[in-house]
């Protein structure tokens, strides 16, 4: 049922995506603004009978990709225009492909320690997206990054706090320990996550962050 629910959604997402992109928003900007909508399909997670269940999900995300490439049609056109498109004389990975890698890092987790991989994947639905929209602002002190000069140090900040209280958050629901226990621990992953989105290029910065992140939680 649940996952029956995700999938009407799912297309529902797609489908708003395209109608942006007809009305002229940039794709960008749609990617930044819708992304964090997958938060509702993660907070779900928890009521998985298998926690395999996500990372069977994310078959789903192929299809988009199958049907940009064989449909000639004009709703697979704008669908590759918004997620399958990149500006000339970029050496960028396709977005939808890296948004497929992180969720299945972070599903991989959520399989093996629902405990680690839940608030991973909020991290990633959330965190990261709003540190990018602070980024997208202009306004802050830029750390002139040679890979990113448009982040900010308060988009760093952001990050790192909110990554570290969603993680915590997440042990207490499974363990019933209050989260102030386990900040130390998530601040210093967040940490490792801030450092590793600051110095990986564009696209692969994103699933390698958090695999360093879920590697970091598994570890401690």
């Amino acid at each position: 049922m649940l996952t029956a629910l995700f999938t009407i959604g799912f297309f529902q997402y797609l489908w708003l995506s395209v109608v942006f992109v007809r009305k002229g928003f940039a794709p960008s900007t749609i990617r930044l603004a819708m992304l964090p909508l997958l938060s509702v399909w993660v907070l779900i997670w928890p009521a998985y009978d298998n926690t395999y269940m996500p990372l069977y999900t994310l078959t789903l995300f192929f299809m988009p990709i199958i049907f940009a490439k064989a449909s000639a049609r004009p709703f697979a056109r704008h669908l590759k225009l918004c997620w399958h498109t990149l500006p000339p004389k970029t050496q960028q990975p396709y977005p939808w492909l890296m948004l497929i890698i992180t969720l299945g890092i972070c599903a991989q987790l959520f399989a093996l320690a629902p405990e680690l991989g839940f608030g991973l994947t909020l991290s990633f639905t959330l965190a990261w997206h709003i540190a990018n929209f602070i980024d997208s602002l202009g306004k802050g002190s830029q750390l002139g990054l040679a890979k990113h000069p448009k982040q900010t140090l308060t988009a760093h900040l952001v990050f790192v706090l909110t990554t570290s209280l969603i993680c915590a958050w997440a042990l207490q629901l499974y363990h019933g320990i209050p989260w102030h226990q386990f900040f130390i621990a998530t601040f210093i992953v967040s940490l490792l996550g801030s450092i590793i989105r600051a110095l990986v290029a564009t696209g692969w910065n994103m699933p390698l962050t958090f695999l360093g992140m879920g590697f970091a939680l598994w570890l401690l």
